[in-house]
């Protein structure tokens, strides 16, 4: 599979797909009940939560400090504010981006809904709030469409009962909020009638549920479950209230008559029965079917007018205007007049999902995460973003306060959080390695482990970046600008979750989910200078102390150990010993401050990275709930947090600025960079 090409998320089971070098979806992937997160704190004790805090073992070993800090349990004064996304939803969805009334560049990813300010390159957003607040999406957002004015936003999510908002397109503004019928597990595909009055979701539950909405308050107003055929998009025609679905047997009809909706299929005559991947409406009236396999087709009423063979691959991305048809396929945009016939074609980086077409100006989102403006024939990105897999590599570039990301997309993007932008980018592997075996990292990335990295980590003094692979490998880079491989290391027998060099750079520490952590001497050629195989399980968390003498370490058995940094010896009374050390950085979620980071009976993975403020006073952490939090240092047993919610998967890693003003998160498999800012 290359880079920015199309994969079958809709279709797994279609009879042609490695004809079409195509991956089946993830199954269950909307089975998660996460409809309802007021709650997010009060977890029942039930399975494996009872089991970790049945063997939390490692309470009883913390030893406070010699003088034991002030504890206050409640949430911090500060909060964060959302002041960017370095994301674009791309894998699963389509014709989700659109030009509102001003101009700006109106999408979607993860739980926020997305205003850019091409020109100004701000973003404004819907979501993103306390995560008390329940006028916001609390899951991924799978469709988006925009009203026929321009004005305003309809949004559907993944839930055991999905969740319908409308917005203001330019404000982020919360206007209405409806609901799918229940298990219908997401919102599929999402449209505005023409006059704007109504809205139609389709749920992707087996019996691909259909609903409409009312435009002005998001309450329903008919429903019909429309049977075993899928259907991935949907558009209303221009002319009365009757809307196309794209489903995998064809075009599926279907005419509202105010309270109830009648359904029909296309008629293809002698044309190629291809299952339908997407669709759209000319102004006169006339319905475009783009095709699993590649074809254009055009509809009258029911009956198919004819067909064009566009491309070799799917068709994801399609928009009508009064002249012309803009068509996504094989990285292009293909431009055919009314007749069918192709006029001109845009070559792209990678497969379109979504194209709108407003004042001669060119919007496309592209299947690598990455969105285009097209102007008198000149493409620029406004948005660049991981793409595929799951992103956990997280670190800030202590000399310009640049942000690195890793993923499982083959890709390392460098951002300027002042900018607001990708400055450098590298990839992890040019050559794809074997596939992935039993074992190993979990992930739904397209890309073998040798191409797939979920740890980096730079070096203070001579600025190396550190880079763990999901092979065991881990690969050393020359600078953050060039991303230069200038050495492999390869001793670590599984994937690596943690690098991280000592404060002074003469060391690097490489954790393995072999249970075993490694130290490398930087300035002989990174030779290794000892294994630490001490611990019982997958190595989570690795810190220096201050003056780079000491190591601590967390693993998946909810162990924290501490070693001698020169020759690894194990410290067994570090407890004691190491009570007063200052360190460097505190990443260990298993640990005598941060005992109250858990909430009651939660299990022990349900916080999976903790950062300790610049200047100690408060701990981010990470959750599985898609959470930011905020916790004053220390936070014992009992602490209370601020909680924000943004990411629609679990939150791995977090990290602040040099100064504190900022902090930065990464959502798994949401494959976002979220970039917020400390407001009091």
């Amino acid at each position: 599979k290359q880079a920015g090409g199309e994969d079958n998320e809709d279709y797994p089971d279609y009879d042609n797909e490695e004809e079409h070098g195509l991956k089946g979806g993830k199954s269950g992937k909307y089975e998660r009940n996460q409809d309802n997160d007021a709650n997010l704190f009060e977890i029942a004790e039930q399975g494996e939560g009872e089991q970790f805090m049945a063997t939390k073992a490692w309470m009883g070993a913390m030893v406070a400090p010699s003088e034991e800090p002030n504890f206050d349990p409640s949430p911090p004064p500060q909060k964060l504010a959302l002041e960017y996304i370095y994301g674009y939803r791309a894998i699963d969805s389509r014709n989700n981006l659109f030009y509102n009334s001003n101009g700006h560049a109106v999408y979607m990813t993860a739980a926020v809904g997305i205003v850019l300010n091409q020109e100004n390159n701000t973003q404004t957003f819907f979501g993103g709030q306390d995560k008390e607040n329940s006028y916001q999406h609390n899951d991924d957002i799978t469709a988006l469409a925009l009203s026929p004015d321009r004005t305003k936003v309809a949004t559907g999510q993944v839930g055991k009962v999905p969740k319908i908002f409308i917005w203001n397109a330019e404000t982020g503004e919360y206007i209405a909020q409806g609901k799918q019928q229940r298990n219908t597990r997401c919102c599929k595909a999402i449209g505005w009638s023409h006059d704007g009055k109504f809205i139609a979701s389709l749920g992707y539950d087996n019996d691909h549920t259909v609903h409409v909405f009312n435009g002005e308050n998001a309450q329903t107003v008919a429903t019909d479950r429309a049977g075993s055929d899928p259907m991935v998009d949907l558009c209303w025609s221009p002319k009365d209230h009757s809307f196309g679905c794209a489903a995998k047997r064809g075009l599926t009809l279907f005419q509202f008559n105010g309270g109830s909706l009648d359904k029909s299929n296309g008629l293809y005559g002698s044309n190629p029965r291809d299952p339908m991947t997407c669709v759209t409406y000319g102004p006169d009236g006339t319905c475009y079917t783009g095709s699993f396999k590649g074809r254009l087709f055009a509809w009258s009423g029911k009956s198919c007018k004819g067909n064009v063979q566009v491309g070799k691959r799917m068709i994801n991305g399609i928009c009508a205007t009064e002249d012309k048809i803009y068509v996504g396929g094989d990285c292009a945009i293909h431009v055919l007049g009314t007749n069918m016939k192709e006029e001109s074609q845009i070559n792209l980086r990678a497969d379109p999902r979504a194209i709108d077409v407003k004042n001669g100006k060119i919007l496309v989102g592209l299947r690598d995460g990455s969105i285009q403006e097209i102007v008198d024939g000149n493409s620029r990105t406004i948005m660049e973003s991981h793409s595929d897999g799951e992103v956990w590599g997280l670190d800030i570039d202590p000399q310009t306060g640049n942000v690195i990301t890793t993923c499982d997309d083959n890709k390392v993007y460098v951002w300027n959080p002042n900018e607001r932008k990708a400055v450098a980018s590298g990839i992890i592997n040019e050559k794809a390695g074997p596939k992935k075996k039993i074992g190993g990292a979990s992930t739904l990335s397209n890309y073998p482990p040798n191409q797939c990295a979920r740890s980096v980590n730079i070096n203070g003094t001579n600025g190396h970046v550190a880079i763990g692979v999901n092979n065991g490998e881990v690969h050393i880079r020359d600078s953050v600008s060039s991303l230069k491989t200038i050495k492999v290391l390869t001793e670590p027998q599984e994937w690596v979750e943690v690098v991280r060099y000592s404060p002074d750079g003469s060391m690097l520490a490489v954790g393995d989910h072999k249970s075993t952590y490694y130290v490398y001497d930087v300035n002989n050629n990174y030779s290794l200078k000892f294994r630490f195989t001490k611990h019982s399980a997958a190595i989570l968390a690795i810190d220096w102390s201050a003056d780079s003498q000491y190591i601590q370490s967390n693993c998946n058995a909810y162990e924290i150990l501490w070693a001698q940094a020169s020759d690894g010896t194990h410290l067994t009374g570090g407890a004691s010993a190491l009570r007063d050390e200052k360190w460097a950085t505190h990443t260990c979620k298993i640990s005598w401050p941060t005992q109250g980071v858990f909430p009651p009976a939660a299990s022990g993975d349900f916080v999976n990275g903790v950062m300790r403020s610049p200047d100690g006073s408060l701990f981010a952490t990470g959750d599985d709930q898609g959470c930011v939090n905020l916790f004053r240092y220390p936070a014992l047993k009992g602490a209370k947090c601020a909680s924000f919610k943004a990411h629609s998967e679990h939150v791995v890693r977090v990290a602040f600025s040099a100064d504190g003003a900022r902090v930065f998160s990464v959502g798994g498999y949401d494959r976002c960079v979220m970039q917020w800012r400390m407001t009091e």
